[in-house]
């Protein structure tokens, strides 16, 4: 009896370390399971990584002379993996050739490693061209003498794309820039401990400034604007202040006493870290004496973007407008210079020769008026009017501007 109840205890303490070795078992199952689905997880990561990044590996195996390459770079570069080094290159561009078959030879005389190399990829049957950036790390094979080397290659089109339309644009800018009838000058906005516009600090001017405000573009590069111009109109610190702060282009209109000229200013942001100003000399007469200077305002007048209007506040007839307020209004040349201001301005013709007349005796430079475009909608707009001489008579010469960020 005894000896039963042993057995038995027996076989249920060895039953119970079958539980508990099945259950370590079932764990451990479970926890390779966890493993399995994290590494499958990591895995796909890694390879959405990649694939969003457009990055991939390469091995050279210098025996076999070929070059292997991941799935997602042979779909890249719509070529076979394994792939001969003498084919490889051959879909280099010729330009870049020497340089990466110089950089490929590099991989195996090292002192170290060199530096990665960009260069461009002809797609098949003239598909276009890729950027590509190769990096290296070496790797030691089983057999000594004859090394391999993997390494990273890395897609980068879109890359290049923006950096050349950047350069294209910057290269534009500095055209328009040196060329253009209009003064600007270009500063570097200095910022403070609480990253405020604190100084602005000139970079560049173009000529029309040199010829307008006699300053030096040599020796004016790198002065800040008060050391140049003490007695500075502090509305002009108030504009430039506000146009960095809200990353938005701002205007006004001041008279330099400096000049003795009348000058419309606008400052806007061609870079994050720069700031542009330019200014139109508004007691322009480019109708009476035709010489160099009066002739660039006239070209400034047709291709500004700016909405221009010259006006005679005896009658309110519409002298000449400008293509951008053609389109603004919605009329041809001919059509809308055969109209009236009153035709547009939705104030009573009172009202209009009241506010002309402000305007022609300088009382008032700055308006806002609601003007009716030619579909009938009408549009918010500032108005800046200043009297000018034209045709041996007072005109207002007038810049609008809509309210609203859409223009029609």
């Amino acid at each position: 009896m005894r000896d039963q109840q042993k057995n038995r205890a027996q076989l249920i303490a060895e039953l119970n370390q079958l539980r508990e070795e099945n259950a370590k078992l079932h764990r451990a199952t479970r926890n390779f399971e966890l493993l399995q689905k994290v590494v499958e997880q990591n895995e796909t990561h890694l390879l959405l990584l990649q694939q969003s990044a457009h990055i991939g590996i390469w091995q050279w195996d210098s025996k076999e002379n070929h070059i292997t390459l991941t799935p997602l770079l042979c779909n890249i570069l719509q070529i076979q993996s394994p792939v001969p080094v003498d084919d490889y290159l051959a879909h280099v561009h010729p330009a870049d050739r020497e340089t990466v078959q110089a950089w490929l030879e590099a991989l195996f005389h090292p002192a170290e490693l060199p530096p990665p190399v960009e260069y461009r990829w002809m797609l098949p049957d003239g598909m276009g061209v890729r950027w590509l950036q190769k990096y290296p790390f070496a790797e030691q094979t089983s057999t000594p003498n004859i090394p391999s080397m993997r390494g990273i290659l890395h897609d980068i089109t879109a890359f290049k794309s923006t950096e050349i339309t950047l350069k294209q644009t910057a290269e534009q800018f500095q055209s328009i820039f040196r060329q253009h009838p209009c003064s600007f000058i270009l500063f570097e906005v200095q910022f403070n401990t609480q990253h405020q516009p604190c100084d602005y600090v000139i970079v560049d001017l173009n000529p029309a400034c040199e010829a307008l405000t006699g300053l030096n573009r040599e020796t004016a590069i790198g002065h800040n604007i008060l050391q140049l111009v003490p007695d500075l109109n502090p509305q002009l610190l108030v504009v430039a202040r506000k146009t960095v702060l809200t990353k938005t282009a701002h205007h006004c209109e001041y008279y330099s006493e400096l000049l003795d000229k009348y000058l419309w200013v606008q400052f806007f942001q061609p870079q994050p870290h720069l700031l542009c100003l330019m200014f139109v000399d508004l007691n322009l007469d480019f109708r009476q004496t035709p010489s160099e200077e009066t002739e660039a305002y006239q070209r400034f007048f047709e291709n500004s973007p700016f909405v221009m209007l010259i006006i005679d506040p005896e009658n309110g007839n519409i002298i000449e407008a400008n293509p951008a307020a053609c389109t603004f209004y919605g009329y041809r040349s001919d059509v809308l210079i055969c109209k009236r201001i009153q035709d547009i301005n939705t104030l009573s013709e009172d009202q209009i020769a009241l506010e002309m007349d402000q305007a022609r005796q300088e009382k008032r430079d700055y308006f806002k008026f609601k003007h009716r475009i030619a579909s009938g909608e009408v549009v918010e707009v500032e108005v800046y009017s200043r009297p000018i001489r034209l045709f041996g008579r007072t005109l207002l010469y007038s810049i609008i501007i809509p309210t609203r960020d859409e223009m029609p």
